[in-house]
């Protein structure tokens, strides 16, 4: 994130605000956020490398990496991914290399996947094949240990053709194995400590944009054992959302409010972006920026059909709307960016241009001040709350182009931006030190203000919708914007 230095202002209040919150009765407009413990998100994005348009695979671009800690993500997330779990082998000890035609007493030709080559790093090495059955206190199911402490597992991928791996490892020791994963050229893309014991898994799983060659797993001082290898060959994974923490909005009066000042004051001819991660329960307000009869004003609506609406009026008149093509998926993380150049305005989601359209020449109101933004409601008449959950919602002072959105849509802006000093407000959803506030990180400290949010929950992978509350009391009828 590009750094920049917090005004002493801004500390004192991050450090003095949760006890004036506590000690104080909240204004009803404004109530205390409760806190609920969570657990850690199960993707971690890894830093993507810049390339050519010519090498984007999807929206992502060649060099990004993510790292998945929970089975159960990369399941969802890769359903058709095969699977290698040594069922078919006879427990016993045998010597790599291993692979579809191993021929050993312990494994028959065809056990083993096509495409999976296994042995240690110096090769030759004395595998066990251990059954629960046979005594083994290896989980549940038969794994694969490597004979010798110390000895680093080589685990690779034979078809050039791997774009999501995974496995099961255990430790019989206090020690963390080490699982790293590297590409065709031999550069490493990952490596990731493991947690894990004699009687309960770790996971470790990676997605790429290019291809994983091989996986090592090094048990520093104890036997590398493993189990339930898992690969496949979709280039593109699903979308998943922002970073740290999201917003849960309830569909019933949970918004976040961020007051008017100049700063945020776009509109008439200029140019401006707005993005954000979403995962719609109904349909509703995303984003406004609200304005009085003669002023300037915007918005970003889920239709009751799953459409995304993007709205420029002067207030009192009919607004100029443009609607994406496609509809978004509901309960599940999709990235919305809705772009004004001049009288030219689209929609994007997932990175790619789903409506183009134009305009109307409209004006600031004279002498009005600017006015409030909202997020999760539309602000105007506090209506259309939107059900569901928001992260990263970025505003900028010009037009991005498709190559930027897409590019950024992974990634948190940072001084590599092209665009870094047209960053205009920045809400990522993180900071639980004063739960009642959502914390500006672009340096402008245009800080939103959370209102009646009863929730912060970490962002859930994009097939999820655990953590919102149902959708039943919520009305899916549209709202006219005049």
């Amino acid at each position: 994130m590009q750094t920049v230095t917090m005004s002493r202002r801004r500390w004192l209040l991050r450090l003095f605000t949760p006890f004036v919150l506590l000690a104080a009765a909240a204004p009803a407009e404004e109530s205390l956020l409760l806190q609920t413990h969570v657990p850690r998100p199960d993707v971690h994005p890894v830093g993507p490398v810049s390339h050519s348009a010519a090498d984007r695979v999807g929206s992502l671009e060649l060099g990004d990496t993510g790292v998945l800690t929970r089975v159960e993500a990369f399941d969802a997330l890769f359903p058709q991914a095969d699977m290698e779990d040594f069922e078919e082998g006879t427990a016993g000890s045998c010597t790599g290399p291993l692979d579809a035609s191993s021929s050993n007493g312990v494994f028959s030709p065809g056990d083993i996947l096509e495409g999976l080559w296994i042995d240690d790093v110096l090769g030759n090495g004395t595998f066990e094949l251990e059954d629960p059955g046979q005594g083994s206190s290896w989980g549940a199911s038969k794994v694969l240990r490597r004979n010798s402490d110390n000895a680093i597992v080589e685990i690779r991928f034979t078809g050039s053709n791997v774009y999501e791996a995974g496995m099961d490892v255990y430790s019989e020791t206090s020690s963390e194995p080490t699982v790293s994963a590297y590409a065709l050229d031999g550069g490493l893309l990952v490596s990731r400590d493991i947690t894990a014991s004699k009687t309960a898994s770790g996971f470790f799983g990676i997605y790429a944009t290019q291809v994983v060659n091989r996986i090592e797993i090094d048990p520093h001082g104890s036997f590398a054992t493993f189990d339930n290898i898992r690969f496949g060959t979709l280039e593109k994974p699903p979308p998943v959302a922002g970073f740290g923490r999201a917003l849960a909005f309830d569909g019933l009066d949970d918004y976040v409010r961020v007051p008017g000042t100049n700063h945020l004051w776009l509109g008439g001819s200029s140019s401006y972006s707005v993005a954000l991660w979403a995962q719609p329960a109904t349909n509703g307000h995303l984003y406004r920026l609200d304005g009085q009869t003669g002023m300037y004003r915007d918005f970003i609506r889920i239709e009751p059909d799953g459409t995304v609406t993007f709205g420029v009026a002067k207030g009192g008149s009919a607004p100029d709307t443009i609607t994406s093509s496609n509809a978004v998926p509901w309960n599940r993380w999709s990235h919305i960016a809705c772009v004004k150049d001049g009288s030219n305005t689209a929609v994007f989601v997932d990175g790619v241009c789903r409506a183009k359209g134009t305009v109307r020449a409209v004006t600031y109101g004279a002498g009005i001040s600017a006015a409030d933004t909202y997020i999760g409601v539309k602000g105007n008449n506090m209506t259309d709350y939107f059900a569901g959950r928001i992260d990263e919602v970025t505003l900028w002072n010009m037009a991005l182009d498709a190559h930027e959105i897409a590019a950024w849509m992974y990634r948190r802006p940072d001084a590599s931006h092209p665009h870094a000093s047209e960053l205009l407000l920045e809400l990522r959803f993180d900071d639980d030190l004063t739960p009642s506030i959502a914390w500006d990180s672009s340096g402008h400290e245009c800080d939103g203000i959370l209102s009646n949010m009863t929730e912060l929950a970490w962002p859930e992978l994009s097939h999820a919708m655990d953590g919102v509350r149902s959708s039943s009391k919520r009305s899916s009828s549209s709202s006219s914007e005049a």
